[in-house]
This record gives structure tokens, C-alpha cells and sequence, in this order.
């Protein structure tokens, strides 16, 4: 005998079972979230950690290491500023030493070639100064073998008397003496009274003063002879100045019959 067949169901209700079975299923799905969440609530909770505190803390905590290391940079950072800062002053003032010391070098330089040049002028002095000691030695020595060997004669000892004779109505005489102009100032020659200085002047050569001679109390006699040569016959001035302030002149006429002092 035949089974009987089932008959086929209607397509709306295969399609009605398979919403209800996708929708237990989610409904399934949400139901382990949210007992996901709360066991791991719960737990936070067991451990005091509250809601997510666990997190909280541990994000803080690194928030503070990071407040903190960035403070030690900061502080590091200024004292590499300050340590920078200092080291350009150090480096100023060796490079002010350095200028300091290379201005004393040099001055020091300055002060030994100085020292040379004086030392050079010195013993230059010394030897101007033993030549000419040596040719008054023998101009000295000349002139005592000159006196030596003409000895004083007639003549002289005669011209000497005109002159004193002549000197007590003048007080500045000039004569010629032999070959020498000769100048001869009346003073008693004292401290008190005396003749400081001798000077001739002549009219017509190229330079007008021949000769200033210099006196003082010791001297004992105010004259002054000496050589020199005319250019044509002219006057002779002679000043004598004096220890009060004053001055004496005379001039004397002198004849020349052959120039012997000629410009160019």
C-alpha cells in the first residue's frame, strides 16, 4: 500500500522560520557582548579599578614621566645655554688677553729698540766728546809750544801798554793784536759785577755774526781775540753784555787790501 506523501507548505512559511532563526541568532550574539562587558566590569571592579581606571592610572602615570622628562630637558636646556653663555665669555676675554699681550709684545719692541738707539746715541756722545777733548788737548799743546818758542817780544809788550792806556778812557776797545782782532771789555770781573758775554758783528759779509764768546767771574780778564776774514774793509761791532743787564758797544774801522770772504 502506498505512503501517502506530504504535501508541500506554502512559501511564505519557509520564509517566516528563517527571520525567526536569524533573529534568535542575534539576539544570541548580543547577549554574549553584553555579558562580555559585564564580566569584564565586574572584574575592573573586583580590582578597584572602577570603569577603564586601570588605563586611566597607567595613561596618567606616563603623562607624569613625560612632564617630568621633558622638565629635566628644559633644565638641561638652560644649562647648556648658560654653559654656552659662559664659554663666549671666556672666549672674549682670552681674546682680549691675547690683544692685551700681543700690544705689550710690541711695546716691549719699541722699548728695546729705544733702548738701543739710546745706548747707540750714548757712545756716540762719549766719542764726540773724547774727540773733542782731544783736539783742545792739542790745540792747548799747540799753543804752549807756540808760546814756548816765540816767547814775548818788544812789540807785543808795547801794544799791550797802548791798549791799557787806551782801555782806561773806553770801557769796550778794539785793537789788532799782531794777526788777531782783539776785544777788550773795562770790568772789575766780580760776582757782583762782570762780563757775561762778548759778541762781533761785521758789516758786509754773507753772515753777519763772527763770534759770541761767554764769560763769568772766575774768567778774571773780559777779552776776546780771534781770527777772521773780510770780505772788503768794513766796521767791526763789538757788544759786551753785562751782568746788571746792560749792554756796552764800540765799532772799529778795519782796512782789508785783499778779499778773503767772498759768497758763492
Amino acid at each position: 500500500m502506498a505512503e501517502p506523501t506530504p504535501s508541500p507548505q506554502p512559501a511564505a512559511s519557509l520564509s517566516t522560520s528563517a527571520a525567526k532563526t536569524a533573529t534568535q541568532a542575534v539576539a544570541s550574539g548580543a547577549a554574549k557582548v553584553v555579558a562580555w562587558k559585564t564580566v569584564t566590569l565586574a572584574t575592573a571592579a573586583a580590582l578597584g579599578l572602577g570603569g577603564g581606571g586601570y588605563y586611566m592610572n597607567r595613561d596618567m602615570h606616563a603623562r607624569a614621566q613625560l612632564t617630568e622628562t621633558e622638565q629635566k630637558a628644559s633644565a638641561l636646556e638652560d644649562r647648556a645655554k648658560k654653559s654656552e653663555l659662559a664659554s663666549e665669555n671666556l672666549r672674549g676675554e682670552l681674546e682680549q688677553s691675547k690683544a692685551e699681550a700681543q700690544k705689550a709684545s710690541a711695546m716691549s719692541v719699541q722699548l728695546e729698540k729705544a733702548r738701543a738707539e739710546l745706548s747707540k746715541a750714548h757712545d756716540v756722545a762719549d766719542a764726540e766728546k773724547k774727540a773733542l777733548e782731544k783736539k783742545l788737548a792739542d790745540q792747548q799743546l799747540q799753543m804752549e809750544k807756540l808760546k814756548a818758542t816765540t816767547g814775548t817780544t818788544g812789540e807785543d809788550a808795547k801794544l799791550e801798554e797802548e791798549l791799557k792806556k787806551k782801555l782806561a778812557d773806553k770801557d769796550v776797545l778794539i785793537s789788532r793784536l799782531k794777526d788777531q782782532l782783539k776785544v777788550t771789555v773795562a770790568s772789575p770781573m766780580t760776582a757782583a759785577d762782570h762780563v757775561t758775554a762778548i759778541a762781533l758783528f761785521n758789516e758786509k759779509n754773507p753772515q753777519p755774526q763772527v763770534v759770541t764768546a761767554r764769560f763769568g767771574p772766575r774768567a778774571g780778564r773780559a777779552e776776546l781775540a780771534t781770527h777772521m776774514r773780510l770780505a772788503t774793509s768794513q766796521f767791526i761791532t763789538a757788544v759786551a753784555a753785562m751782568s746788571d743787564g746792560s749792554f756796552w758797544s764800540t765799532r772799529q774801522e778795519v782796512i782789508v787790501t785783499l778779499a778773503a770772504c767772498l759768497e758763492g
